[in-house]
């Protein structure tokens, strides 16, 4: 699994400044087939440990190691 924290450090290293910091964020997803990562059906969170930079070309990039999905808090 890919680690957002030295990925992070190296883009700091590399002099890029991030548009958005290294956060933890959780989305709300609604898995009606499960398949790969998901193993059940309903809704639930989905959680990403991440940061945005800008290439030089404008396009925004995240970067994101997946903390995983737990029950939904947002019902």
């Amino acid at each position: 699994m890919p680690n957002v924290d030295e990925t992070f450090g190296a883009v700091r290293a590399a002099g890029i400044d991030s548009l958005i910091e290294v956060e933890e964020r959780w989305y709300e997803v609604n898995v009606v087939t499960p398949s790969g990562r998901w193993s059940e059906r309903g809704v639930m969170d989905a959680g990403n440990r991440q940061f945005v930079v800008a290439d030089p070309d404008g396009y925004l990039l995240r970067f994101y190691t997946s903390l995983g999905s737990r029950p939904t808090r947002h019902r």
